[in-house]
């Protein structure tokens, strides 16, 4: 599919010009395709544009989902940081100071060694351009944050008086977090949906509005010939298959 949306959008305002110049014919325009007729043609006019709007309010709402995770993990590395220097100034033992550490370390997006994974890092850079791989990555944050939190809890002499550096604090960021990947990944599935619904009501084989309009030119040329005016009316209109 092109690029930009208003390709698809300039396609249906084409359409709805064509069927405007076949009405203009009168009673000239009546082809004995029941789709071709002009009440039909507004059906699916409808149906087109009501798809490519529902597609445009969904993609609306993932950027606004994807907008909201990302702000909310954006702090995580630093919080991470904080935690960690946190335990290093209590009691704890070596042992529950490197499981701290390994967690810290895994949030950063850094293997052991310090060698970087590549993964979307706490501040919501998605390295990957594939959906699915920046979705499992937001994912791991939250699961190393959780191991985080329960290696502090196991930890006695962790009890911080500051209320963002609280396993309880953490534990509600954590819900937090999982509720705006969740609704991220169910409207990103919500804008697929849509998606392939417009590019049906546009460009399916035969029924899509592109070979609609396609089936209107050929019935011009028998109608009026592909010299007349009638017909150069309707070449006019560039409707372009984006499929």
């Amino acid at each position: 599919m092109a690029s930009s949306e208003t390709g698809h959008a300039k396609n249906i305002a084409y359409f709805n010009e064509a069927i405007k110049i076949c009405e203009s014919w009168g009673t000239d325009y009546n082809p004995s395709k029941t789709a071709l007729k002009v009440a039909n043609l507004k059906i699916q006019l409808a149906d087109s544009d009501a798809s490519q709007t529902d597609y445009g309010d969904k993609k609306q709402t993932n950027a606004t989902d994807k907008n909201l995770r990302k702000t909310a993990f954006k702090p995580i590395n630093k919080l991470a940081t904080k935690l960690e220097n946190a335990i290093k100034s209590t009691d704890a033992s070596e042992a529950s100071i490197a499981d701290v550490e390994g967690f810290c370390r895994k949030i950063h997006g850094e293997r052991a060694g310090n060698a970087p994974q590549k993964t979307a890092d706490a501040a919501g850079k998605e390295q990957d351009n594939s959906h699915s791989v920046a979705q499992l990555s937001f994912t791991n944050i939250v699961e190393h944050l959780k191991g985080l939190n329960k290696a502090l809890i196991a930890e006695s002499s962790y009890a911080p008086n500051e209320t963002e550096l609280k396993t309880a604090t953490i534990a509600t960021l954590i819900t937090t977090l999982s509720t705006l990947n969740d609704n991220e990944s169910k409207s990103f599935i919500a804008m697929n949906k849509a998606k392939i619904t417009r590019d049906k009501k546009l460009y399916a084989p035969k029924t899509g509005l592109f070979d609609t309009f396609q089936a209107i030119k050929d019935y011009a040329k028998s109608l009026y010939g592909i010299s007349s005016p009638q017909y150069k009316q309707l070449s006019k209109l560039k409707i372009i298959d984006l499929k």
